[in-house]
């Protein structure tokens, strides 16, 4: 079996997504399993969503500490400050 060129994979993902082939139709045409078919398109998708995900912050500061920490965490957080010593 020979691998896809990355090329194709774009077309690939045409044929399915937008032409409404089937998977197995698909992996036929390029001798392949459907399986790998979907590794293409489980791939391609991964990539579309991870250009739009912003950075997380890794330690947070000042005011926005308080936006990050949640319900009762918050209170947690709050008494465990008014026990340390200044």
């Amino acid at each position: 079996m020979a691998r896809i060129p990355r090329e194709e994979h774009a077309k690939i993902r045409e044929r399915v997504e937008i032409g409404q082939e089937k998977v197995a139709a698909v992996a036929a045409l390029y001798g392949c399993t459907p399986a790998n078919i979907y590794a293409i398109l489980t791939k391609l998708r991964r990539e579309d969503t991870s250009g739009t995900k912003l950075p997380v912050p890794t330690k947070p500061t000042g005011s926005l500490s308080a936006t990050l920490v949640h319900g009762s965490e918050l209170s947690r957080k709050r008494s465990l400050e008014a026990r340390l010593p200044e």
